[in-house]
């Protein structure tokens, strides 16, 4: 028995073929099905990134709408400039990044993010 499910971009939306391979004129039946949807901001749509929570508390976290290919640093730097957290990567980056803030202190960060051909910074709080 043999079954899979096959998402497919489809105009106006996502297309659910379902493949079945089964001898002897068996029933199947499907039941209890949950399609979720996620409505992606178009801040992040057109960034291609966003940087959550901010304001934060206990960590932050980067999340790339698309697996990067050209990431090559997740830097947290301090007020005073000094890097306080830093991830690096020779190939693609993952697709999200965490950093643990709790041991920082209440105030604003500089998130730096280098890629192959630029680097974005984003301005965080700390409440």
């Amino acid at each position: 028995n043999a079954s899979s499910l096959l998402p497919a971009l489809a105009a106006g939306g996502v297309q659910l073929q379902w493949q079945l391979g089964l001898a002897f004129g068996n029933n199947v039946y499907l039941d209890d099905i949950q399609i979720n949807t996620v409505q992606i901001p178009p801040a992040l749509r057109q960034a291609g990134f966003g940087v959550y929570p901010n304001p934060f508390a206990g960590s932050i976290t980067v999340w790339h709408l698309q697996p990067p290919t050209d990431l090559r640093y997740v830097q947290l730097v301090g007020a005073s400039g000094q890097v306080l957290q830093q991830f690096g990567w020779a190939g693609s980056g993952p697709q999200t990044v965490q950093l643990s803030t709790a041991h920082l202190p209440a105030g604003m960060y500089l998130l730096r993010i280098g890629y192959a051909n630029r680097t974005v910074l984003r301005k965080l709080i700390k409440y």
